[in-house]
């Protein structure tokens, strides 16, 4: 009987040092796994497709979209701008300070030179700290071509001089001035009360949005249009077929838009059906965009 209690005891001892092991096992880790740094997110960086192919001296536009950053707080980071060549030679840098806690979404006008060749570059971005760690990387690429005959580059510099600017005055005040003597009437100050009311539909508000996300998304706006159910666009972003609730409908879509374009899409949503809503201000909306 001593030999079995004794056997007990030292199996009850083993058992409860190896449970005693395995929670600090597990404690350990736990505060492993919670102190690793989850600063780090990802970046998508894109080219509306207008400015894919563009002159020497003009300017593309660049969204940016910051993702899956796990900051405890507003943390400035840099962004950086490097234009390269095909040879990875570098053109162009720049580079702006953003506030980001989790996601961010900007858009930004970069002039290129005058004298840059024609020909394919890439465009890279990358996202770094404060203290110049690197946290996040992204690229993509566009063209600068030739103009083509009857082009006028956006960069054109008219020179005027001080004699012409005095004429151009004169007559700019005396169209004024002859524009208030032959008014009848008061004009009455635009505003949303004044606009008058049309039958705006949930069909315009969808075709819209999907035009002007599709500025900046693409073909991709397209295909995730036309993931919606009962909703279908053409290549266009033309309303084909549109059923059920409207404004279901429109929560469906922006839902899409948002995960797989970013929250840049809310913005370009919310701009693009501002007009649409003071039109007909009956129609009900989603929250975010109002």
């Amino acid at each position: 009987m001593d030999k079995e209690k004794e056997i007990t005891y030292w199996t009850k001892k083993v058992l409860w040092n190896f449970s005693t092991l395995t929670l600090a096992f597990l404690l350990l880790l736990f505060i492993f796994i919670f102190s690793i740094d989850s600063s780090n997110g990802t970046t998508v960086v894109s080219i509306p497709d207008k400015y894919k192919v563009i002159a020497p001296g003009d300017e593309i536009l660049v969204e940016t979209i910051l993702d899956q950053f796990r900051f405890n707080k507003k943390t400035d980071v840099v962004v950086n701008y490097e234009v390269k060549d095909q040879d990875m030679g570098s053109i162009l840098k720049q580079h702006q300070t953003v506030a980001i806690e989790t996601q961010a979404s900007f858009l930004k006008t970069i002039d290129l030179p005058q004298d840059i060749p024609t020909g394919r570059y890439t465009l890279f971005n990358s996202i770094q700290n404060l203290d110049s760690t690197i946290l996040a990387t992204a690229n993509t690429s566009f063209e600068v071509a030739k103009p083509s005959p009857g082009y006028s580059e956006s960069k054109n510099i008219f020179i005027i001089t001080h004699r012409s600017i005095v004429v151009l005055c004169l007559i700019a005040g005396l169209t004024i001035l002859l524009g208030i003597l032959l008014m009848n009437k008061k004009k009455v100050p635009t505003s949303p009360h004044n606009i008058k009311e049309k039958n705006i539909s949930y069909r315009d508000l969808v075709e819209t949005i999907v035009k002007q996300n599709s500025f900046f998304g693409g073909d991709k706006s397209i295909t995730l249009a036309n993931e919606v159910k009962g909703l279908s666009v053409s290549q266009k972003g033309d309303v084909i077929k549109m059923c059920g609730n409207g404004l279901e409908t429109i929560k469906s879509l922006i839902r899409l838009y948002r995960l797989s374009i970013g929250e840049g899409s809310i913005n370009i949503t919310r701009h693009a059906i501002r007009d649409l809503i003071i039109q007909n201000p009956k129609l009900k909306i989603p929250t975010e965009l109002k």
